[in-house]
Parts: C-alpha cells; sequence; structure tokens
C-alpha cells in the first residue's frame, strides 16, 4: 500500500492514499531498521517493532537525519535480544549442518550423473581460469604454460603408462604451469595441473610419478567434479543470500574451493592407495612417493601444497605396509627434460 510521509513539526504524519491519516509518529522516537542505500530505507517507532515504513523521499530522509537523534539507533526491544540470539544461533547451526554434511553428499550423488562429455568441457573451460591464478595464461601455443617439447613428451608417456596399467574412469592430460609455487591438482574432465615448482621439489621421477598417480587417484573416483558441485551449491546458497546468484563471485569461489580447499581424509587415502597400486601395476616403484611425502613435513614447499594435501605424518603411516620396490618412472635424460619443461626455447642462431 502506498503510503504518504510529511513531517510536521516533530512528528511524522503517515496518510494513505486518499490522505486518510493512518499514523502519527514522533520523529524523536525513530529508528533505522534497514539502510537500502538510492532505495531509502526502513523505519520503525519505539514502541511500535511490528511497525515498519519504507521511506525513499530523499527530503523527507534529509530533515529525518537532523531531527531525530536516535535514527542511527538500534530498533530491538530488549526483550526480543535473546530471542533474535537464539534465531542466530540456530541459523549458524543449519549453516554448518549444510555445508559440512548434506552438501558434500549431495554433491557426491550429483557429481555421478553429470554426463561425461559436461565433465571434460568444464574441466577444459577451467583450465585457463586455473592457469591464470598462477600468472599463466593457457591456450593452445600460447607461452603462458610450459610448452617444452621434450619434456611435455615424456610426461604423455608416463601418464600413458600409469593409464594403461589400471582402468581409467577418463583419459589423462597433464599441464604444467611456470610458478615457483609447489603443488599439483587434478580439474574435471581429467585435466591434471603440476606446478614448476613441484617439479624442483621431487628428487627423482618416480617421486614425481607417485604425486601424478595420486591425482589420476582423485580423478579416478571424480573428487575435482564433486568439489565443483559442491562449491556450485555453496556459490548458489550464498548468491541467493547477498544477491549475487550468476555474478562472478560464483564462478571464482569455484576455482578458489578447487585450489585451495583440502580434500576430506578419506579422499586423501583413497587418491594414494590409488597411487600406490597404480604404480605397482605399471612396475613403477612406490618407496619415492612415500618419501616425498615425508619431506612435505619439511622445508619452504610446506605451506603451498599442505593447503590441498593435508596431515602427511598420516598419510605415511598408511602408506609404509603397501609401498613396493620398483622401476624407475623415467630415464634420467626423460626426467631433464621434464625438469626443463618451462625453460625458453634458445633463439636461432
Amino acid at each position: 500500500m502506498a503510503i504518504t510521509a510529511s513531517l510536521d513539526g516533530d512528528y511524522l504524519r503517515l496518510t494513505d492514499g486518499a490522505g486518510d491519516g493512518l499514523a502519527v509518529w514522533r520523529i524523536a522516537d525513530l529508528r533505522l531498521v534497514l539502510d537500502r542505500g538510492t532505495r531509502g530505507v526502513v523505519l520503525c517507532a519505539v514502541g511500535q517493532p511490528d511497525a515498519r515504513l519504507t521511506l525513499g523521499d530523499p527530503v523527507v530522509l534529509a530533515k529525518l537525519r537532523v531531527l531525530s537523534p536516535g535514527f542511527g539507533g538500534s530498533i530491538r526491544p530488549k526483550r526480543q535480544v535473546g530471542r533474535g540470539m537464539l534465531y542466530g544461533i540456530g541459523a549458524l547451526f543449519g549453516l554448518a549442518l549444510l555445508f559440512a554434511v548434506i552438501l558434500p553428499r549431495l554433491a557426491a550423488a550429483m557429481a555421478t550423473l553429470v554426463p561425461r562429455s559436461y565433465e571434460l568441457r568444464l574441466g577444459h573451460d577451467l583450465l585457463p581460469v586455473v592457469a591464470a591464478r598462477f600468472g599463466g595464461r593457457y591456450q593452445e601455443g600460447d607461452s603462458g604454460t610450459c610448452s617444452g617439447v621434450d619434456g611435455q613428451a615424456a610426461i604423455d608417456r608416463l601418464a600413458a603408462r600409469l593409464s594403461a596399467a589400471r582402468a581409467t574412469r577418463i583419459p589423462i592430460t597433464v599441464h604444467v604451469v611456470d610458478t615457483r609455487v609447489v603443488n599439483a591438482f587434478a580439474l574435471p574432465g581429467g585435466q591434471v595441473v603440476v606446478l614448476r615448482g613441484l617439479l624442483d621439489f621431487a628428487s627423482g621421477p618416480t617421486e614425481f610419478a607417485g604425486v601424478l598417480g595420486h591425482e589420476m587417484g582423485h580423478s579416478q573416483f571424480a573428487h575435482p567434479l564433486q568439489h565443483v558441485v559442491e562449491a556450485s551449491f555453496i556459490s548458489l546458497t550464498i548468491g541467493l543470500m547477498m544477491g549475487d546468484v550468476l555474478g562472478v563471485s560464483a564462478a571464482g569461489m569455484v576455482v578458489q574451493s578447487l585450489l585451495t580447499t583440502a580434500y576430506s581424509r578419506e579422499a586423501e587415502t583413497a587418491a594414494d592407495r590409488e597411487s600406490l597400486e597404480r604404480l605397482q601395476a605399471a612396475g613403477i616403484g612406490s618407496v619415492p612417493f612415500m618419501e616425498f611425502t615425508k619431506r612435505l613435513t619439511t622445508g619452504a614447499a610446506m605451506p603451498a601444497i599442505l593447503s590441498t594435501h593435508p596431515a602427511p605424518a598420516d598419510r605415511v603411516r598408511a602408506m609404509a605396509d603397501h609401498v613396493r620396490p620398483g622401476a624407475q618412472a623415467m630415464t634420467p635424460e626423460e626426467w631433464e627434460s621434464v625438469r626443463h619443461i618451462c625453460d625458453k626455447p634458445k633463439p636461432a642462431a
């Protein structure tokens, strides 16, 4: 219902469209409920906390701000504070339950329904966004990602060898991004991103093979896709609450979740076990992968990779009974080409 508000001395008179009086509020009793910026404000009066007035007239608003000393004060009577606090605690508990329990289980179920073609396209579309977060500009033939031909060929052969050793849910493609950060992560659609810092941190090709097998394990169990589905639900929920349902923040939250959110202990254990079994099936030793995991607890590399691959001590204990000796994952020449995959090509003489 349209209401006209007019100032009358120390009072604010409210009338309907026919000019009939509805209420008279003392200006000194006015309290601000909500400031909506350019869309005006929502007011109430002391003693009438359930009555609300949405006022958008800038002239009247300007005068009220001067005349009413309590215009910016609280409108909640003391007797309602306890009830409001209980409502707030209940809402926080409900959100915690939603984000920590319900959404992960729902995401796992929903991920199984995503068509393979969509997952492949999703991974391909997320790849340039992830590369850009680390200074790369992933495009076909673009120098923003590492493109050493021999190094990429060696990585592709290793990925093919690991894929052939055990059934693979989705084809694996490995990309290297030129950054000193020590980490690697799997994206939906079988896309695996390795950061150059991890190649520098690894002491040999078989440690790298274990890390690659671990990320392939996440891909095998669709963990990245579940992350995307869960992050999409969260961004949609926040968007509905904050008014940005389809905005840039939603896409940003999905990528941020993939890069910074740690998998559960169960997911990490499953990916480690998958890596060990895949290495063994390919005839590659798995002891170096355990040694690599041990070294994550020391040195400058620890903060970056542990943010997404937590609890190395627990992981090492779980690996101890399952590691096996075996062959190296690459020849020394292949590993050298991988370590220099990000080197800029020398100009022709």
